[in-house]
């Protein structure tokens, strides 16, 4: 399998996300997830596939950096979660990360 996860969004487009992404995901940020939701690592692409396939898109903006081309986006889920994306011009989820919420656009 190419990928962990697939995401359908609601207007039929996909998000992947790698099994690779997820470790680097799990090594640079579960930590982070744990301080700032609880949520250990073994639950964090259950997390990441709740965020995106029934959450909220709350930001998206399309990014160029470093020959690197994608969308930085946040996700809203259950009026306590912020996940921040990276994701691939491709549709594939390069990061992920908490993020504070700050109002507005729930």
């Amino acid at each position: 399998m190419k990928y962990t996860l697939e995401f359908k969004l609601e207007n039929g487009n996909k998000l992947f996300l790698e099994k690779g992404a997820l470790s680097h995901i799990i090594k640079s940020h579960g930590k982070d997830f744990e301080r700032s939701f609880g949520i250990k690592n073994n639950q964090i692409a259950a997390l990441l596939s709740d965020t995106i396939s029934k959450g909220k898109l709350i930001f998206s903006n399309y990014h160029e950096s470093n020959d690197i081309v994608g969308y930085r986006s946040k996700y809203y889920y259950q009026g306590q979660y912020v996940i921040g994306y990276g994701i691939a011009e491709n549709g594939y989820i390069e990061t992920a990360y908490p993020r504070k919420y700050r109002g507005g656009n729930k």
